[in-house]
């Protein structure tokens, strides 16, 4: 048949490119006459087994193959038969009707043992050849893809069978939707027919309303035209006092561009305070810390000659000479009118610097006022009260007095523990003397 031609050329092509000998039984060459054994049908009463074919005359071509030139293995593919694996020389020919003699049968028969031992290796696995191995994996790889193929078919045909059924219960489904909804709507046109009867009864009562509301309009009509001519003559009143009424707003915007240009200059003005402000702010900040370290230095001094007299004291022999003694009560007469000047300094520093922070917040409340206050003038329809001359006098509120007072708390609380020190050690240092 066609499948066996197909496997047994299959077969042919791999044992030409592989080598393979599965199926060969006798194992001899063909010089020997081995392939005679396999060129012979399986079937008794074929063409190779009939006497007086040319298969069985010597020197036929039985001795190369079959009669077609083809090899005995495809002849035994194309007939249908199935030789047994591993079987020996003798059981071929006896199966195959072949009249050996008895001394080649022997010599045959070692030759082919020896042969398939060494084809077999260990004789556990009879397809130990990669021709054969390849051709029996193409073999179950086409056998598995047709069993899949045949399985995607039934599960394809069970899978529309499923899909037909679903189709058929969706449409019973809305054929009966269906008719449940011609019932509605014929129920529903019986209930619009009433209400079309009502309505219809309703329209003639609302036309014979609307001729009475007809009449009323006129009337209306001309009440409205006589209203109308009112209105007119109003309007026109109106207009003139809009007119005024703009004019008004023009001059209030150029005094309000006035008022934002010395807004602007304010600005300015209060940025540059506000910079020297922090100019002077670093230079007082330099001067408490150059007093600072110098009233460090006097507590140091002051330390130093209070050990030296309680010393002197002490040490009454020891103690140092009159001279040397008025010249450290002079040093420390003199270090006293630093200090005092020193201070007198850091007075006028700080009254300097709570005035400006005083001007500094005074600008800055007034500023928050003209911010504040911009708005409502610019949306005010009416007069701005008071003159717009003394306008800086009635926006700018004057800076709270507390606020030097706090400043001058802070500068207190933030003076160094050193200078605290110094102060006492100078105290201590003028109770001594």
């Amino acid at each position: 048949s066609g499948n066996t031609i197909f496997l047994s050329m299959m077969l042919e092509k791999s044992r030409e490119e592989y080598k393979s000998d599965v199926f060969c039984l006798g194992g001899g060459d063909d010089d020997d006459g081995s392939a005679s054994q396999f060129s012979c049908a399986s079937r008794p009463g074929s063409a190779a087994s009939r006497p007086g074919s040319a298969a069985s005359m010597p020197g036929s071509a039985t001795r190369h193959g079959s009669a077609s030139g083809r090899p005995a293995s495809l002849n035994r593919a194309a007939t249908g038969s199935q030789l047994p694996v591993g079987r020996s020389s003798r059981g071929s020919s006896e199966q195959l009707g072949v009249a050996e003699p008895k001394e080649g049968r022997r010599r045959r028969r070692s030759r082919s043992k020896k042969k398939s031992a060494a084809r077999r290796g260990d004789g556990k696995n009879p397809f130990s050849n990669e021709g054969d191995r390849v051709f029996f994996s193409w073999v179950m790889k086409l056998w598995l893809r047709q069993a899949q193929e045949r399985k995607k078919a039934q599960a394809k045909n069970s899978e529309m069978q499923r899909r037909l059924e679903q189709e058929e219960e969706q449409k019973r489904k809305i054929l009966e939707e269906a008719e449940k909804q011609f019932k509605d709507c014929e129920k529903l046109n019986d209930q619009l027919s009433k209400e079309l009867d009502k309505s219809n009864e309703s329209a003639e009562a609302c036309r014979k309303r609307v001729r009475i509301l007809e009449r009323q309009v006129e009337t209306l009509q001309g009440e409205f035209n006589d209203r109308e001519m009112q209105q007119e003559s109003t309007i026109r009143q109106l207009r003139g006092q809009l007119e005024e009424a703009f004019n008004q707003i023009r001059e209030r915007d150029q005094t309000i561009e006035g008022l934002r240009s010395q807004l602007e200059v304010e600005k300015v003005k209060l940025i540059k305070v506000q910079a020297d402000g922090e100019i002077e702010r670093r230079h007082l900040q330099e001067s408490i810390r150059k007093i600072s370290h110098e009233l460090h230095q006097a507590v140091i001094v002051a330390k130093y000659m209070r050990e030296t007299m309680l010393k002197s004291k002490r040490d009454a022999a020891a103690s140092i000479s009159t001279q040397k003694f008025a010249e450290l009560i002079a040093q420390l007469e003199e270090m006293r009118d630093d200090l005092s000047a020193i201070r007198k300094d850091y007075t006028v520093l700080q009254d300097n610097n709570t005035d400006l922070q005083s001007k500094l917040e005074k600008n800055r409340r007034r500023l928050e006022l003209e911010r504040q206050f911009l708005p409502l003038i610019r949306a005010a329809h009416g007069p701005l009260g008071g003159k717009l001359a003394d306008k800086g006098a009635s926006m700018a509120a004057p800076a709270p007095e507390q606020c030097g007072v706090d400043l001058q708390k802070k500068l207190i609380r933030s003076q160094s523990a050193a200078t605290a020190v110094a102060l006492q050690g100078y105290a201590l240092a003028m109770g001594g003397a």
